[in-house]
């Protein structure tokens, strides 16, 4: 988050993010930053080039997830 912080394509008055509300967001793809930066199939989409790769594909994240909150005792 503080790399985004610092970008200057951050968004704090919301006019570029994907959803009324979401800002600070990113203005390149227009998600909420706080969710952005949380996911480990996220990367920075910066047109001079990321500031942070992502680290799992999402099908991966996904089986990561499913794996963390797994339950034995809900079917």
């Amino acid at each position: 988050m503080k790399l985004c912080e610092a970008c200057d394509l951050i968004d704090r008055k919301g006019s570029e993010c994907a959803l009324p509300g979401t800002q600070p967001c990113c203005g390149e793809c227009g998600c909420k930053l706080s969710y952005k930066v949380r996911s480990l199939s996220s990367e920075c989409p910066h047109p001079k080039g990321s500031r942070w790769n992502a680290i799992l594909s999402e099908e991966d994240e996904d089986k990561f997830y499913d794996q963390i909150n797994y339950n034995p005792d809900i079917d």
